[in-house]
């Protein structure tokens, strides 16, 4: 699950592209893989994203696909 993040210091909007694995904690790797590479379990969107416009950290969540 991709969801769209908009940041709160430029504006911009951006799919997230960190993810975390909910079974083994492997958390805020940035990746497009679809399974974690330490326990196989699908990955979801890591709390921790970051704006690639303009680098910072807060962010909010907008939609989820």
């Amino acid at each position: 699950m991709r969801g769209t993040y908009r940041c709160e210091s430029c504006n911009a909007h951006f799919k997230g592209s960190r993810k975390q694995c909910g079974v083994c904690g492997t958390a805020g790797i940035e990746t497009d893989r679809k399974r974690c590479p330490s326990c196989g379990t699908s990955f979801s969107d890591s709390a921790h994203q970051q704006c690639p416009r303009c680098g910072s950290d807060e962010v909010e969540l907008i939609q989820t696909e």
